[in-house]
């Protein structure tokens, strides 16, 4: 891809990005299709995807492995953190994807090369949805069936936007990252996703964090910044708002906002300098 340097300036992408915002629905739709075409159930795995380890976690470590706790059901503990992690696994996977989704656009100068990223990263947040659609399903089972008394506040609930949004925060500025290495090397999003799914087990969604040992968790709330985010956004949800871990939280929100200026910076540098899409 040649392309006039001058074109990349800052400003002007953030010029072009404003005036075509419209263009983010095309990315996303087009990030959807790599989901969804050329398969027998299509808009259904949106439903299926979140479906599929909810049930096999609330089976496996609800009834076998006995997680459940005497005062908040397992199946909402597993939910209230799933929708955290959703958001984290989702944006990075399909912002990894950017532009296998949009190859047969991206070679036109006029793009705005900050959206595509952004456009891609909201199947994360659609994610998010289909899952909290599960975290509302669970929460009117226990409380209208088996007398679950929830106490949800606007605290509770701004800790838990807040928990989501540094998950989306980290995952796009990651994702700027590999969305570049898998336009060089396309066996990145298999990597990604292989990752993903070790991280997902070092993180307590579907455990509490007692298991970690107590002096090990400074050091781990220090190397898996995921971990504080889907902690806050459990407890929000639980009303263990005492337990939360503020300052690893506030720990993790640094730490997304400083992948977010060098993924921009490494994202645009890379375009700028006529980046090859193979």
């Amino acid at each position: 891809m040649i392309v006039d340097n001058n074109f990349f300036n800052i400003k002007n992408q953030i010029t072009l990005s404003i005036d075509k915002i419209n263009l983010v629905s095309l990315f996303f739709k087009n990030t959807i299709l790599l989901l969804t075409r050329r398969t027998l159930l299509g808009n259904l795995w949106l439903i299926i995807k979140p479906a599929f380890p909810l049930a096999t976690f609330t089976i496996v470590f609800g009834f076998f492995f006995e997680l459940n706790s005497s005062e908040t059901p397992y199946l909402i503990m597993l939910t209230s953190a799933y929708v955290c992690w959703a958001v984290f696994d989702d944006t990075l996977y399909w912002t990894t994807r950017t532009f296998e989704a949009n190859k047969k656009i991206q070679k036109k100068i006029s793009l705005p090369f900050l959206l595509l990223p952004l456009g891609s990263s909201f199947v994360g947040l659609v994610m998010m949805f289909v899952s909290l659609f599960f975290l509302i399903s669970a929460l009117f089972y226990y409380v209208f069936f088996e007398n679950y008394s929830l106490n949800f506040g606007i605290l509770n609930l701004l800790m838990f936007l807040l928990s989501v949004l540094i998950v989306y925060l980290l995952a796009l500025g990651i994702g700027l990252f590999t969305s570049i290495l898998n336009a060089k090397f396309r066996d990145t999003k298999f990597s990604v996703k292989i990752i993903l799914s070790g991280i997902m087990y070092l993180t307590p969604v579907m455990y509490p964090i007692d298991k970690i040992p107590e002096s090990f968790q400074s050091l781990y709330f220090f190397i898996n910044p995921i971990a504080a985010p889907v902690i806050t956004s459990k407890y929000s949800i639980t009303n263990n708002m005492e337990n939360i871990p503020y300052e690893y939280l506030i720990y993790s929100f640094i730490i997304s906002l400083i992948f977010i200026f060098i993924g921009f910076y490494f994202y645009m540098r890379n375009i700028k300098n006529g980046l090859t899409i193979n």
